[in-house]
């Protein structure tokens, strides 16, 4: 009979380090590499695949690294490193002055169904298929760029900041003219003409954004988030300051209007929507003044 879990048996995982993920282990083969093989697969694939690509998949660690990582000794990894050779998952080559020994897994071998089964245990059909896929992923992802694919990059990378440049201006046009409007019109609050810094996390943001949604689409959704910090903080009732489920910070607004958390179906309500000043219509509400540009503001200043 097994015993039903207590305080002592919730605390060993957490404060011993006493845990084991059987489920893991139950789908590999421990018939032909062992516990300590599979260990050293399991290490070798990980670090492998996080390489970055100019490295093409090569990890370096030294045998004592392993050793105080894995608690497998030199002579045993020596013994299972030409095992997974033999198998053909595993290359090593001495790399570097002084040299170096560089251990990389042969994802490429790892898209086959006979090598799969060779690690893990009686994969189905479709395991098999998931797996392959899977590999295959990580052989594009360590495979060394060509010069087609950087310039692709750059073109991207340029275009998205290109786009970010364009909503730090079209922020910084909605405050202008906010701040330009009469008494008898604007809100309580005048905003202070500070700079707006962007971050090079945000042009991935935007990267993000734009194999999703147009230039436009980008824009026109970002106005609504312009209007609710320049303004609507200055005296817009609850229920319509902003047409979104939540309201964003007041600090950097961009961050939060980029991030690749938003909800799409929101986000295109925002990006087909017509708002004025951090307004929204409201059947409970009386009319709001219908979009305009600010005075002395043409559609055509705008970034879109």
């Amino acid at each position: 009979m097994i015993r039903k879990q207590g305080s002592v048996l919730d605390e060993l995982p957490t404060k011993a380090h006493i845990s084991i993920n059987w489920n893991s282990l139950s789908q590999f083969n421990f018939d032909k590499l062992g516990t300590e093989g599979i260990v050293l697969f399991q290490f070798l694939a990980f670090n492998c695949a996080r390489q970055k690509p100019e490295l093409e998949g090569w990890f370096y660690h030294s045998k004592d690294e392993i050793r105080k990582k894995l608690g497998i000794n030199r002579e045993r990894l020596d013994s299972l490193a030409k095992k997974l050779e033999n198998m053909g998952l595993l290359e090593k080559r001495l790399r570097g002055v002084p040299a170096r020994l560089f251990y990389r897994i042969r994802f490429d071998e790892l898209t086959k169904p006979e090598k799969l089964i060779l690690i893990y245990k009686r994969p189905t059909p479709e395991q098999i298929e998931e797996l392959k896929e899977l590999f295959q992923r990580c052989v594009d992802g360590i495979a060394p760029k060509t010069s087609t694919q950087v310039k692709a990059e750059n073109i991207a990378k340029q275009r998205a900041e290109n786009v970010l440049s364009g909503l730090v201006r079209q922020f910084q046009h909605r405050r202008e003219g906010y701040n330009k409007e009469s008494e008898s019109t604007k809100l309580t609050r005048i905003l202070e003409n500070a700079p707006i810094a962007t971050k090079p996390s945000q042009v991935t943001m935007v990267q993000n954004l734009l194999k999703h949604y147009t230039e436009e689409q980008i824009y026109q959704a970002f106005r609504p988030y312009c209007d609710v910090v320049n303004f609507s903080y200055g005296g817009v009732p609850a229920n319509n300051r902003m047409p979104l489920d939540l309201e964003p910070p007041k600090r950097d607004t961009l961050s939060y209007f980029l991030s690749e958390k938003r909800d799409h179906e929101v986000f295109l309500r925002c990006s087909t929507a017509s708002y004025s000043y951090g307004y929204t219509p409201s059947a409970t509400t009386k009319p709001q003044r219908e979009e305009r540009p600010f005075e002395g503001e043409s559609s055509d200043d705008l970034p879109f």
